[in-house]
């Protein structure tokens, strides 16, 4: 007798130009996509190394992933979804693992990096967004466990250096915007359970630089 089984397709459109591209993208589970955000989205530029991951046990939401544009070269950029890499120190996940995460990514310029983790709702999903147009500027969103959360991160100014955590339960919100013409470090943590929000414009044009550090509970 047969058994009917359902299943949930993954998706895949990149548009890349370029040499020494390193891609490495791997979807398990359904409802999986990476893709254009725009009809002229393309990866273009030398020896850019991108990641996707996307992975999960349950759930039946979809997991989405776009990119604007990745314009340069030498720009790495890493989204997980069902995992993270905090700190670029080894892959953190969880037992049970669910859908229902999106990302959005853009880079225009040289040797940026971007770490975006998420990890572990369903139907309360966490977002990410991350615009870069700058040179040597770092970004890392790591969310955490359930309940909704939402990050988001513009970078106009080359050396920045912008980290968010939020980490278990709550329902976090953060905002983080910076602007020229030279350094700027801005670090977050919302941790805990409480619903948390926050938003940061922060321009400080000095090439001196600035720094910003917000811990909530």
């Amino acid at each position: 007798m047969a058994v009917p089984t359902t299943t949930y397709s993954n998706e895949i459109t990149i548009t890349q130009v370029g040499d020494g591209f390193d891609l490495d993208v791997t979807q398990k589970g359904g409802n999986n996509a990476v893709k254009e955000a725009f009809s002229d989205s393309e990866m273009d530029g030398d020896d850019n190394t991108v990641l996707f991951h996307q992975e999960h046990t349950n759930g039946t939401s979809n997991n989405v992933i776009e990119y604007g544009a990745i314009v340069g070269k030498e720009n790495t950029i890493e989204v997980r979804q069902g995992s993270d890499n905090l700190d670029g120190n080894g892959v953190r996940s969880d037992s049970t693992e669910y859908s229902g995460h999106y990302a959005h990514v853009g880079i225009i310029g040289d040797n940026n990096n971007v770490n975006i983790g998420q990890r572990n709702p369903d139907n309360s999903p966490h977002s990410a967004w991350a615009v870069i147009m700058a040179d040597g500027a770092d970004v890392e969103i790591t969310q955490g466990s359930s309940s909704t959360k939402d990050a988001e991160v513009w970078v106009y100014n080359d050396d920045s250096n912008i980290s968010v955590l939020q980490h278990n339960n709550g329902a976090h919100t953060a905002y983080a915007y910076t602007y020229g013409p030279n350094a700027s470090t801005v670090d977050l943590e919302q941790k805990g359970t409480s619903a948390n929000s926050h938003s940061l414009t922060q321009y400080c044009n000095t090439t001196g630089g600035c720094s910003v550090s917000v811990t909530q509970q």
